[in-house]
């Protein structure tokens, strides 16, 4: 029974429109751009209900079977952006690296080999048109789409080698590793070993090419922690304390009183409910303080506004 055929026979949904689906895959998506918070504009591909309806159900029928490493972040239940940050709290050199458009590094030739490992865990064979069809389902013009369900975990899976090498290469010279998502933190109290650490980075992405990975030559930043440093979007200060950082608050603070005079339009009112709800988990202190200012009110209200895509 092909995969088609299996998904076909669990949902009750045609096998001539799934088919129709896995042949036309590329061509499902709304793409537009988003604002990145360092500048610039991110593109986004969404893709069409019936191709989410898909990429989730490939989620939890074989992608749900992936090892994940510990040192991966992003995307896993029980991980958060500040659990990142707490894991170099006590670290005084940081090196930071990105990568360079990260999940369309993931090409379809991934995607296989990943399936090709699973294999022989997976409830069910898949022959090598089942993995064909699985991958042009989670990819888009052979790569991963920003805004599929699907690429978390496949990125996360994909990447477990490179994980595992970096993890090793930070027990060897004294550091902590971690990856959320794109963003890489090395950090130590060791003096000057972060600049070797670096140097065997380089050297692991420019010989392995599945996945084709590309650094960010321009986001390589070495920190020492005289006063504060800024990982994965937190600030850790000088106390090791975790925040969201002096000027996202007054960010917050500027839109919650565009919010009270009724001049805060409802795509941004939507964006101030999504990041207060980040931050609640970030600093729940400063939260309270925004109860305090604005009143228990205006607070509730502003979580149960609508939620809308915010678009440019």
């Amino acid at each position: 029974m092909s995969i088609l055929t299996r998904i076909a026979a669990e949902t009750g949904i045609p096998l001539a429109f799934l088919s129709l689906v896995a042949r036309t895959t590329d061509h499902r998506y709304k793409i537009y751009t988003i604002p990145k918070v360092s500048g610039g504009q991110r593109e986004i591909q969404h893709p069409a209900r019936e191709m989410k309806f898909l990429q989730r159900w490939v989620v939890s029928n074989i992608f749900a079977h992936v090892t994940v490493h510990p040192a991966a972040t992003a995307y896993r239940r029980g991980t958060s952006v500040r659990g990142n940050a707490a894991l170099h709290i006590h670290g005084r050199f940081f090196l930071k690296l990105d990568f360079a458009d990260f999940f369309p590094s993931i090409r379809v030739v991934d995607v296989k080999i990943l399936l090709t490992q699973l294999s022989p865990i997976l409830p069910v064979a898949l022959t090598e048109e089942d993995m064909n069809v699985v991958a042009k389902i989670v990819t888009r013009n052979g790569q991963l789409p920003i805004g599929a369900p699907s690429s978390p975990i496949i990125s996360n899976a994909v990447m477990y080698e490179f994980d595992d090498a970096m993890s090793h290469l930070a027990q060897q010279f004294s550091c902590i590793y971690s990856r959320y998502a794109d963003d890489i933190v090395f950090s130590t109290n060791v003096p000057y070993a972060l600049g070797n650490v670096l140097k065997e980075v380089w050297k692991y992405v420019s010989v392995h090419t599945s996945p084709a990975l590309m650094l960010n030559e321009a986001k390589v930043v070495f920190n020492a922690k005289k006063r504060r440093v800024r990982i994965t979007g937190l600030v850790i200060d000088c106390d090791n304390d975790i925040s969201v950082g002096r000027e996202q608050k007054r960010k917050i603070k500027s839109l919650i009183h565009r919010f009270k005079t009724a001049s805060l339009d409802a795509q941004h009112t939507s964006y101030l409910k999504g990041y207060l709800g980040f931050v609640k988990t970030v600093e729940p202190k400063f939260v309270d303080a925004l109860v305090n200012k604005y009143g228990q009110e205006v607070i509730d209200t502003i979580y149960n506004a609508p939620t809308i895509e915010l678009k440019t």
